[in-house]
C-alpha cells in the first residue's frame, strides 16, 4: 500500500513539475538591411528566463553554408493593450559563412533590439515583429584575409512561437 501511495505521489509531482515552466518554439523570417540578405530561423525561449535564442542554417546549395546564432536578453516586455505588448533588450550574435571554400568568414557582434508581440489563443500562440541593430566584427578566414567593423546591420524579423 505504501509503495502505491509513493508511486502516485511521485507521478503527481512529476506531472505537476511540467507545468512550472513553458517552452516557446517557433520560426521567424526576415531581412537584414545593410548586408542585404534574407534569412529564416528557428526560435526557442523558456518563459522562466529573459533569453530568446534563434538558430539559422542555410546550406541550400553545395557551394554555400551559413550558420547563425543569436541570443537576445529581454529587459522588458510590457503590455500596451491586451493582447499587444512591446519588448526591448540587448543580445549577442555570431555567424559562420563559407562559399566554395574560397571565402570563409566569422561574424561576432552585439545587438540592441525592440519589438512588438501578442499572445493569442489562450497564450498558446505568440506572434511578433522586431528590429535590431547588430554591429560587429567580420573576420575573413581566407579570400580577403583580415577583419573589419560592420556597423550597418539591421535585421528585421517577423515570427511566431507555440508555447507548450
Amino acid at each position: 500500500m505504501n509503495k502505491r501511495i509513493i508511486s502516485i505521489l511521485s507521478l503527481m509531482l512529476i506531472l505537476g513539475a511540467g507545468s512550472l515552466f513553458a517552452i516557446g518554439i517557433g520560426a521567424q523570417a526576415g531581412y537584414v538591411a545593410g548586408p542585404n540578405y534574407s534569412n529564416g530561423a528557428l526560435t526557442f525561449k523558456l518563459d522562466s528566463t529573459p533569453w530568446v535564442f534563434a538558430l539559422n542554417v542555410d546550406g541550400m546549395s553545395n557551394h554555400y553554408l551559413g550558420i547563425g546564432l543569436t541570443a537576445d536578453r529581454w529587459i522588458a516586455n510590457k503590455t500596451i493593450e491586451r493582447p499587444l505588448a512591446y519588448y526591448y533588450g540587448w543580445g549577442l550574435a555570431g555567424s559562420f559563412v563559407s562559399v566554395d571554400d574560397q571565402y570563409t568568414s566569422v561574424f561576432l557582434g552585439a545587438r540592441a533590439l525592440i519589438g512588438i508581440n501578442a499572445f493569442l489563443v489562450d497564450k498558446f500562440l505568440e506572434l511578433y515583429a522586431q528590429v535590431a541593430w547588430q554591429p560587429g566584427i567580420v573576420i575573413n578566414l581566407n579570400g580577403n584575409n583580415g577583419m573589419y567593423l560592420d556597423a550597418i546591420s539591421f535585421p528585421v524579423n517577423v515570427g511566431f512561437r507555440f508555447w507548450i
